[in-house]
């Protein structure tokens, strides 16, 4: 014999509780977006490395819908479906967008580091002339992924900072 109390208590249980994971994960992804906004997070990115990409939207809806993954867990455990096969299946799914975005910035990462580390230590400077094993010319700007040279032709070279890094580079002295 079924008891429909207790099926009613636990399905009351699960809707409850998705509703309220649907609110958390909207107010906590509200107040993360009010967050970063207010550091200026996106201006920074826009300035520093010429992004037009969102982050503080990104990330404020990335902990939302990890709350309404929670949440969906935690309801189905309610429901009476095993916690160890949910917990197991939200962290393969977490794992694999982890990877995603690690395969997604390969590229960029070595260059923010190489970038990083041309600020810092101020290898190469701004109206300095340098060779490489590719060209000649006279750097025009330095930001965190890319270097701009202009060459002998007045054309301009846009070489990632992790390219640059890896190779034999040269200050000379006078014009190109």
């Amino acid at each position: 014999m079924v008891d429909y109390s207790s099926l009613f208590v636990r399905v009351l249980g699960f809707f409850l509780l998705i509703t309220l994971g649907l609110t958390l994960g909207h107010i906590l992804s509200n107040v993360l977006y009010k967050i970063l906004h207010d550091m200026e997070v996106d201006k920074i990115l826009k300035k520093q490395l010429h992004l037009r990409f969102s982050l503080e939207k990104h990330l404020s809806s990335f902990l939302k819908y990890l709350v309404y993954g929670f949440a969906l867990i935690v309801g189905l455990t309610q429901l009476g479906v095993p916690a160890r096969v949910l917990w197991i299946f939200f962290f393969a799914v977490l794992v694999l967008i982890v990877l995603f975005l690690l395969f997604a910035f390969k590229d960029w990462i070595p260059s923010v580091l190489s970038g990083v580390y041309i600020l810092h230590t101020q290898k190469i400077k701004r109206g300095e002339t340098i060779r490489t094993e590719g060209f000649t010319g006279k750097v025009v700007k330095v930001n965190l992924l890319e270097t701009k040279f202009q060459v002998k032709n007045k054309e301009m070279i846009f070489v990632p900072n992790s390219l640059l890094m890896k190779q034999e580079i040269e200050v000379m002295k006078g014009k190109i």
